[in-house]
């Protein structure tokens, strides 16, 4: 008892004044932490845990100071301050024993805390500065630039904003964000308060005033009656004792798990499971199959689990559900167990994953760094584990694990995320962790990934962003972070991009060999490397600035080798010269459907192009400006030789050359798949001076009529209407106008015609009358334009007038 008073004496003594700056500098210590470990992460689940901890006892002494506090008014801090301790409880609870802090119903009660937390403070400083007012008022302290008047209006003010931000929430989630920094400025600005205002605090003491806040909440006695105090007491410890039992209810639960009798299985049973869920049946290897138990919490509380245990279906032998996560072991029969270690089929630790790899973030600074990340853009990498399996995406925000598997299969992506639910699990072989003595790991705590070796070494540290495992094992692995960009290392760690401004174009895993390109003053530099980052013969370039480069290294690749200071034409097939010359400006590999090499287009420095073989032979003789080549391997060409320029030709790879004593236009590409073949178009000029133009196969056969122009119309109605624009047997151009291939008119029209040219300037159609008729118009030798009406019921055409401007007519008409 002795004790007792003396301790209660000596917290009486406390200057309430320090209550308020040591609540206010934890809260602002507090806060900054948490927002500096979104940038520089520091604070895991067992850090958080210390957070609470030393809160929970800080509060508890500042509470004790204002229960003791010989001002009866200031006890109501103490009631405020408990409150607060209340909520820390409650996120510890959560914290220390739920499974998943991201549901929903948890994420709730996160918000609601803050939420509570910052209205709660905010209500002490409103109350601590009227007490400030008041004691002044007693005092006659004078004045000083920041009244404890002043201060409650910015308290106030604080609030309505912090409720205006908290109610955008509802609107954008993303507003939510902004309440972090807001409760830093305000803290600080509280902190500076402490100082400004210790003048006033210093003078805090007994009072006989009977009212609390001038009679803002009722008389003094009201509130010492026994009849309240008791009360009030009775209903506090009643809600508290509710919240107790339900706690250890949720224990009880959570630590209670269903029962699976696997000795009575039989091996039928086990292996014909239809693997619908996590918990059935998965065969693993070796006879060994996986069996899962969950506990008795919904799953909507955050507190469910799973627990996981394996059983060997040829011997019988088993082990209970002792594993916290799904076992998926690899062709090397190995698998992390979820609690730092790779074990075997028999449950032996293989080796130990250093505890670095396996720090968690603490609940709320998850929730801290999402709202962050959904602001500032950061992706947050743990938040986008997901698996496609029949065109789905399955979450793996619980179930997570930090290593990755290298599959060779086409039953799901190149690679996923472990643990996964697949029923085709069992179907893929060649599942590894480890491949080239490495494995590649996920660090939520750095949110990054990084590598580790299959003694439990860690070679790098998680730094880089993303990560790209293939089927072909991790002989090179390209990988990239915001700071370095994008680069590829090899199993022994070593960049092998070195150079700076470099792009990675491709990496060729059976040929193992990368090509980047880097840039330098503007001058494109493209290298060729193998996985030890020797170089290919120097560097190479595009041949032409305007010339595309194909950058895969299966396909044949056009480039200039610089070496030596020589710049010399090249053809690179699967990391190999094959072609070289010094004859030629250029050379271009041409190539069928399936990337099988047919010839060579040799570029001289005239920019004629010859036909060569790949030993350098000619095929084709003769120069040409242009070359294309069809499905069928016949090759369109426009001739640059005297007494042939700009002829339409034909060839083929024999050697075999058809002239067509017609002008090259232009090549069009028909679709192989769909049987559509290829053909040219092509044009002559008349005794008269006109072009006409048709269309050839490959075969020199032309497709159609010599024609001028050639279109369609499309008019109101869903009426479209075909012209072709020919020379009649006179030589005077005419169109022709068709519905449904059948003609409804045609006219003459004049004018130079030339490569140009325009339809509409020599003749066109619209609708009239709301397309119960049409004006057609044709211009003549006067140049003006012949207007004709055309009747859609009769079909008749009569002419109207010949007018300057057709437009101003039809638009008047």
């Amino acid at each position: 008892m002795d004790l007792k008073l003396s301790v209660k004496a000596k917290l009486s003594k406390i200057n309430i004044s320090f209550v308020i700056f040591v609540l206010t500098l934890w809260n602002f210590f507090n806060v900054a932490s948490h927002i500096f470990s979104f940038y520089h992460p520091f604070i895991t689940d067992k850090v958080d845990y210390l957070f609470y901890g030393f809160e929970i006892v800080l509060l508890t002494v500042l509470s004790l100071i204002s229960r003791y506090n010989p001002n009866k008014r200031i006890h109501i801090i103490s009631s405020l301050i408990n409150s607060i301790i209340f909520f820390n409880v409650v996120e510890l609870y959560i914290s220390i024993f739920a499974y998943n802090t991201a549901t929903q119903f948890i994420t709730i009660i996160f918000m609601i805390s803050f939420v509570y937390r910052v209205f709660v403070n905010v209500c002490i400083y409103i109350f601590f500065f009227d007490e400030a007012t008041y004691q002044d008022e007693i005092y006659h302290i004078s004045k000083e630039a920041i009244t404890p008047k002043s201060l409650k209006v910015y308290c106030i003010y604080f609030v309505i904003v912090f409720a205006i931000l908290l109610i955008s929430v509802h609107f954008n989630k993303d507003f939510f964000v902004f309440t972090y920094p807001l409760c830093i400025l305000f803290v600080a600005f509280l902190l500076y308060c402490c100082f400004a205002l210790r003048g006033f605090f210093n003078n805090i003491g007994p009072t006989n005033d009977k009212f609390y806040f001038k009679g803002v909440f009722g008389p003094i006695d009201f509130f010492d009656s026994n009849i309240f105090k008791n009360s009030v007491r009775i209903i506090k410890y009643s809600f508290l004792l509710c919240i107790a039992v339900l706690g250890v209810v949720v224990l009880k639960k959570r630590n209670t798990y269903e029962t699976l009798d696997i000795k009575s299985m039989t091996k039928e049973q086990i292996t014909s499971s239809k693997r619908e869920t996590i918990l059935d049946f998965l065969f693993e290897g070796n006879g060994y199959y996986r069996y899962g138990i969950k506990n008795e919490m919904p799953d909507w509380s955050g507190f469910n689990h799973n627990k996981y245990g394996l059983v060997n279906v040829e011997t019988g032998e088993y082990t209970e559900a002792i594993y916290n996560g799904p076992l998926y072991f690899d062709r090397d029969g190995i698998s992390p167990d979820h609690e730092g270690h790779f074990i075997n089929y028999e449950g032996e630790i293989v080796f130990d994953i250093p505890t670095s790899i396996y720090r968690k973030k603490s609940s709320r600074q998850k929730l801290i760094d999402n709202n962050l990340a959904s602001i500032l853009d950061k992706r947050i990498l743990f938040n986008e584990y997901s698996v496609r399996r029949d065109d789905s995406y399955y979450s793996n925000k619980y179930e997570e694990s930090v290593f990755f598997l290298s599959l060779d299969t086409e039953l799901n992506d190149c690679f996923v995320v472990a643990p996964i639910f697949s029923a085709d699990w069992e179907n893929i072989p060649d599942r590894a962790y480890f491949d080239e003595g490495i494995a590649i790991y996920f660090s939520e705590m750095d949110n990054g990934y990084g590598f580790i070796s299959e003694n439990g070494t860690i070679l790098t540290d998680p730094i880089y962003t993303r990560v790209e495992p293939n089927n072909y094992g991790y002989k090179a692995i390209a990988v990239s972070n915001e700071e370095e960009g994008v680069n590829v290392i090899n199993s022994d760690m070593k960049p092998l991009i070195d150079e700076e401004h470099a792009r990675l174009n491709d990496i060729n895993y059976n040929l193992e060999l990368l090509c980047i390109t880097t840039w330098d003053n503007g001058d494109s530099k493209i290298y060729i490397k193998d996985f030890d980052g020797n170089k290919l013969e120097g560097y190479y370039k595009n041949p032409l600035e305007d010339t595309p480069f194909d950058r895969q290294l299966d396909v044949y690749m056009n480039l200039i080798k610089c070496s030596n200071g020589k710049e010399t034409p090249v053809i690179i097939y699967k990391g190999k010269i094959i072609f070289e010359t010094e004859e030629y400006k250029a050379v271009f590999a041409k190539t069928d459907s399936e990337n099988n090499g047919l010839f060579i287009l040799a570029q001289d420095d005239s920019d004629y192009y010859h036909i060569i073989d790949f030993d350098g032979n000619e095929i084709i003789p003769g120069k040409y400006t242009h070359c294309k080549v069809d499905s069928e391997k016949i090759l369109y060409l426009e001739s640059a030789d005297e007494g042939h320029e700009g002829e339409a030709v034909l060839a083929d790879l024999d050697g075999n050359i058809k002239y067509t004593g017609f002008k090259f236009e232009k090549y069009y590409e028909g679709d192989h798949k769909k049987e559509e073949p290829s053909y040219i178009k092509v044009s002559k000029i008349t005794e008269s001076g006109i072009t006409l133009y048709n269309y050839i196969n490959n075969q020199g056969e032309l497709l159609g009529d010599w024609f001028i122009f050639k279109g369609t119309e499309n008019l109101g109605n869903s009426v479209t209407l075909n012209y072709i624009a020919t020379c009649d047997d006179e030589g005077i151009p005419t169109v022709h106008w068709y519905r449904n291939d059948v003609e409804i008119m045609s006219g003459h029209f004049y004018g130079d015609i030339d490569e140009n040219s325009n339809e509409s300037y020599f003749f066109g159609v619209c609708d009239a009358y709301g397309g119960y008729s049409r004006y057609f118009w044709f211009r003549n030798q006067e140049g003006e334009y012949d207007i004709y009406h055309y009747d859609n019921i009769t079909g008749e055409a009569n002419f109207r007038c010949s007018v300057v401007d057709y437009s101003e007519y039809i638009q008047e008409h």
